[in-house]
């Protein structure tokens, strides 16, 4: 399996550069639609701004990691598979879903559409308890 790296300055610059980008254009049109710089030193303004943006990382995340865990999941049930394991067996327990905990039953192929299923699964739950600890 390859070796996964995460660079957390690259990682750190583009999530901060995105989330001051977003507070800024809310902040921006903020103050179009009130007409006063009042608004702009509010604490309220800037945390309404990144609800926004969090709410907005929701919906262009969400879809697009679900696709990407359908395509590979498909990949891994067409193409993953040992020669001699069928899609409902007894080895995976009549369930598709347990080729992604035996690892055993796929090939070179799985193993890698495996490994980009699990990470898409954790890069959502990563997603929905950053938005629920940030809003709770």
């Amino acid at each position: 399996m390859r070796k996964i790296t995460v660079d957390p300055r690259r990682l750190l610059q583009h999530s901060a550069f995105f989330m001051l980008l977003s507070t800024l254009i809310t902040l921006l049109a903020l103050i179009w639609f009130s007409g006063s710089w009042d608004s702009f030193f509010t604490i309220k303004a800037h945390t309404t701004g990144l609800k926004l943006t969090l709410a907005m990382l929701i919906y262009t995340c969400f879809p697009l990691l679900i696709l990407r865990f359908m395509y590979y999941f498909m990949v891994l049930l067409k193409h993953g598979r040992k020669a001699d394991v069928a899609v409902f067996c007894i080895d995976n327990l009549f369930n598709p879903f347990n080729f992604l905990f035996f690892p055993s039953l796929l090939n070179i192929t799985g193993i890698t559409a495996r490994r980009r299923c699990l990470i898409t699964v954790i890069l959502l739950l990563l997603l929905y308890a950053g938005i629920y600890l940030f809003f709770v």
